[in-house]
């Protein structure tokens, strides 16, 4: 018979020649399995930068500043860029379907000076984002910062 060395050599050059068995069958053989990536639909892109842009409504609220409200509708809009580079259009019927409460404007944002806003050209005067937003019902309000006058908004009550 063989010697205990021998054994040993001939057990380890067998769990070898089995690890290497189980590693060509599942590495060459030609067994292939099959992975399907599902790549993000632009409806899913498109429902998600909406409701990114509907949260922005407490973000330009007459309580908050320019820069916040600037910060959160390019926030939104950047996740929607890169949301869209790997995007593929979807067949009718998929990806998220979501209808926004508010859409962005971006127009001339003016001071309220003794109670009416005045656009003539005060210094004041500068361009930044606001929202115009659905509230309950079909009613709609305007979000604009600093307590200021959104031109575009048509008069519309401010949504907080």
């Amino acid at each position: 018979m063989f010697s205990i060395n021998m054994r040993r050599i001939y057990q380890r050059l067998s769990i070898l020649g089995l690890l290497l068995m189980c590693l060509f069958y599942f590495g060459y053989s030609d067994r292939t399995e099959s992975v399907s990536a599902t790549a993000i639909c632009v409806q899913d892109c498109e429902a998600s930068e909406a409701r990114c842009n509907d949260s922005c409504a407490t973000s330009c609220s007459a309580d908050s500043t320019d820069e916040e409200c600037n910060s959160c509708v390019q926030s939104c809009n950047t996740r929607f860029e890169s949301c869209m580079k790997n995007a593929v259009i979807c067949s009718s019927g998929t990806g998220a379907s979501y209808t926004p409460s508010c859409q962005v404007i971006f127009s001339k944002h003016c001071p309220y000076i003794s109670g009416i806003q005045d656009c003539t050209g005060a210094a004041e005067v500068h361009y930044g984002y606001s929202t115009d937003c659905k509230t309950l019902g079909e009613q709609r309000c305007v979000a604009c910062p600093d307590h200021e006058f959104c031109e575009g908004s048509y008069g519309l009550p401010p949504c907080y």
